[in-house]
């Protein structure tokens, strides 16, 4: 449902503008654990200011937990987002520091191989939307369909 700051008076100083709370980020992706105490607990893994012209779009974690493939791009009039670039980065507080690109264009939908070496994806070239695969450095990018507009690329698992 959106962010939400706990009741007003327990909102940090700093995230209050003339009166009226205001969202610390336009967009971000975070690291949520269970602690032993059953109590969630949060962590930052990339933040994008609220006046910033990107945003962060689709996400998937490799299979080991350590690494996050995502999308990043621009916003648009009314909310919108097209997206630019698909990254991967540690999964970890910050992790955003230390970012690779893996692919440019408009691209969506990243899914892990079962062994974390390869990203499936979808790619959009004019009308078309086609299933790409590349290796999790970026190279060897390979066009799996031709044509067609598909959805949700996932690896099949290991037998």
């Amino acid at each position: 449902r959106g962010f939400q700051f706990p009741p007003y008076q327990d909102v940090p100083k700093e995230f209050i503008k003339g009166g009226k709370v205001v969202k610390p980020f336009s967009s971000a992706l975070f690291r949520v654990t269970i602690g032993p105490d059953g109590k969630p607990a949060s962590e930052a893994v990339i933040v994008v200011g609220p006046d910033a012209p990107e945003a962060v779009g689709d996400f998937a974690i490799s299979p080991d937990g350590l690494q996050i493939a995502v999308v990043v791009g621009a916003k648009t009039e009314g909310g919108g987002f097209e997206p630019a670039v698909m990254l991967v980065m540690p999964f970890k507080v910050n992790g955003g520091a230390e970012a690779k690109p893996v692919v440019q264009g408009r691209v969506s939908s990243p899914s892990w191989s079962g062994d974390g070496t390869k990203l499936a994806y979808l790619k959009q070239d004019g009308k078309d939307i086609d299933i790409y695969r590349v290796n999790a450095d970026g190279s060897s990018e390979t066009k799996v369909t031709s044509g067609g507009t598909w959805l949700s690329p996932r690896f099949s698992p290991a037998k």
